[in-house]
């Protein structure tokens, strides 16, 4: 449980950091890029966490550790950029894909 806080409280940091960032874009365009870096980093921590849990029940890894965040960290990487180009999508008015 307090590795969940902590993890909460480090997006939470992270959203508020990113958000100073963006200090010269409007209002709703830099809380949508806050948000969606925060949510890419979101991903990759989830993913850690995820694959060390699931890797060890399933027998893919046999204990959780370095193997199952290696694992987390891959497929949280491959996954964080579609997570934040889908925030972006949602919260930042206009925004489109670049080519």
């Amino acid at each position: 449980m307090i590795a969940l806080l902590a993890c909460l409280a480090a997006v939470a940091g992270y959203y508020s950091w990113q958000r100073g960032r963006y200090a010269r874009a409007t209002h709703a365009e830099a809380h949508g890029r806050a948000l969606a870096d925060a949510a890419a980093m979101a991903t990759v921590i989830a993913s850690v966490w995820i694959a060390n849990r699931i890797g060890v029940r399933y027998g893919l890894i046999a204990a959780e550790g370095s193997a199952g965040a290696t694992v987390g960290v891959v497929l949280g990487f491959l996954l964080a950029a579609p997570v934040q180009q889908a925030v972006l999508a949602l919260t930042v008015p206009g925004w489109r894909r670049p080519r």
